[in-house]
């Protein structure tokens, strides 16, 4: 008989299981720091970095005068910074306060007779977090 068919068999349903896991619950490796200070991760929580100094140059404006400038980068509010320079004794104390754009500068008089003769430095901090230390190499016209 032709027109007979045999009865479909039921298929069997598929079905997907969705279940949340805990992570608190996972167990941690020992000998790792599970805080490394990047917050929380969640949404709104801010994420510290550490601020950043580039550009930093010092410019020969005159004999025995250095303008040192550059810019701090940051996640965070960059005006109103405090950065230190050093490196060499013209700078020994001195600091500079950042512009709302994260720029600074400095006029110094420094000694043309070779004391003044190096490495100048920038540092700042930011939220607790101390930048990277910018370095210029001067050398003072006689």
């Amino acid at each position: 008989m032709l027109w007979l068919r045999r009865a479909a068999r039921p298929r069997p349903v598929v079905r997907t299981r969705l279940r949340l896991e805990w992570l608190s619950d996972r167990i941690t490796p020992s000998g790792y720091d599970t805080d490394l200070g990047f917050g929380s991760g969640l949404a709104g929580s801010p994420v510290l970095v550490a601020p950043q100094i580039v550009d930093f140059v010092g410019v020969e404006t005159g004999l025995g005068w250095y303008r040192f400038t550059g810019r701090v980068t940051s996640s965070a509010t960059v005006g109103g910074l405090t950065v230190t320079l050093g490196g060499i004794p013209a700078l020994e104390g001195k600091t500079a306060t950042t512009l709302a754009d994260g720029t600074f500068s400095l006029l110094v008089a420094v000694q043309t007779n070779g004391n003044d003769c190096g490495t100048a430095s920038a540092q700042t901090t930011a939220d607790g977090l101390a930048s990277n230390i910018a370095y210029y190499e001067i050398n003072p016209s006689s």
